[in-house]
């Protein structure tokens, strides 16, 4: 009698976490299969959970082919990330390549006064407006135009983004409302309670009043 032996090929999938907003690698980002195909359900749950190396760059090995889900996440950051899902990765006797981009807390808008113009009252933003978290170490300052797509700042893709010159990035969530305020020397100081989300860009817009002369 001739025995039968099933074959089994062995695929791979390989990327790097990035972050959302700057594109670099995320060391230490860890990385977990959260969908994989009913048959080899067995093999995947003893499959652990893997960390990325420095530039953000992942590998999971030995997999059989089929449809797969990835989640990433870093929890080392608290809820300064949040955690993210990829679209379903089909997966057939070849490896794979994805990118997966990682959500940075974030708290962002405008800071501006109403200025006296010929065309009338018009808005215009200030520079050098420090905006912080009451009981942190977060803050920043206001730039007088919309800030170029560099690390912590703002990026062109999102047409509101245009009308931000602040931006916290990498900053930590609460479930409850946290106090943030703005300040700048010759301007009523501003204060106003905002619930920060994880992993999403809170917005937050101010509008000064010059101290009276």
């Amino acid at each position: 009698m001739i025995k039968k032996e099933e074959i089994s090929h062995k695929v791979s999938i390989a990327g790097q976490v990035k972050d959302k907003c700057t594109g670099n690698g995320i060391s230490g980002a860890t990385i977990k299969i959260v969908k994989s195909p009913n048959k080899s359900s067995k093999i995947i749950n003893n499959l652990k959970p893997v960390k990325a190396a420095a530039d953000g760059y992942f590998c999971l090995t030995d997999l059989p082919p089929g449809d797969y889900q990835l989640e990433a996440s870093l929890p080392s950051a608290g809820t300064r990330y949040g955690v993210i899902k990829s679209a379903i990765i089909k997966v057939n006797n070849s490896s794979q390549s994805i990118d997966l981009q990682l959500p940075p807390t974030i708290l962002q808008g405008k800071i501006f006064h109403i200025v006296k113009k010929e065309e009338g009252l018009q808005e215009e933003l200030i520079c050098m407006a420090k905006v912080s978290i009451k009981g942190s170490y977060e803050s920043t300052f206001s730039e007088g135009e919309r800030p170029s797509s560099t690390e912590g700042e703002l990026s062109p893709s999102t047409p509101d983004n245009s009308k931000c010159n602040y931006r916290l990035k990498g900053i930590e969530a609460s479930d409850k409302k946290q106090k943030v305020i703005c300040s700048k020397i010759g301007y009523k100081c501003v204060e106003v309670e905002q619930k920060i989300e994880v992993g999403e860009e809170n917005k937050l817009n101010f509008k000064l009043e010059p101290l009276k002369k």
